[in-house]
């Protein structure tokens, strides 16, 4: 007879296991998943040409990228120049002179952070930067060279449905 408590045990036991197994797999609400996408957020903008500083501005998130536009200076030159060979050639030579940096510096101490672009002759692009959410002043040096940049501040969130 000392069997008996043990066999009534044992199927306790797996009765509850039986039990707890069948309300877990039940009515477990499924995990959703979120999708997550990168905006940009506009924080100044400027053009001119040579060289000159921006005014500081603040990047609350340390996400955030440069877009650049350079074009050479509009010059009135004389048709028939522009089409000869020796003036085409000395177009490129003189291309190659006609510079565009940018550079990022803490708005706060002035300190160099990186040079964002070094570019010659004229073009377009983004440059990204990644530091640490402070503020901020754009150096650019240029020579010979309309430009045009564009400061956005990449922002996270959930996209429109």
């Amino acid at each position: 007879m000392t069997r008996r408590p043990l066999v009534v045990t044992i199927l306790l036991l797996a009765l509850c296991a039986l039990a707890l197994s069948v309300y877990w797999s039940g009515s477990q609400p499924e995990a959703v998943s979120k999708t997550f996408a990168m905006g940009w957020r506009p924080i100044m903008s400027q053009s001119g040409h040579g060289s000159t500083q921006t005014e500081t501005f603040q990047i609350d998130t340390g996400q955030w990228r440069i877009k650049w536009a350079t074009k050479f200076e509009a010059k009135a030159t004389p048709a028939r120049a522009a089409r000869s060979q020796t003036a085409q050639t000395e177009a490129k030579r003189a291309a190659l002179t006609k510079k565009f940096r940018l550079s990022v510096h803490s708005g706060v101490s002035g300190r160099l952070i990186t040079v964002a672009l070094d570019h010659h002759g004229a073009g377009s692009g983004i440059a990204y930067v990644a530091e640490e959410p402070r503020m901020f002043f754009l150096a650019i040096e240029s020579a010979g060279l309309d430009w045009t940049v564009h400061v956005e501040e990449g922002i996270v969130g959930e996209p429109q449905k």
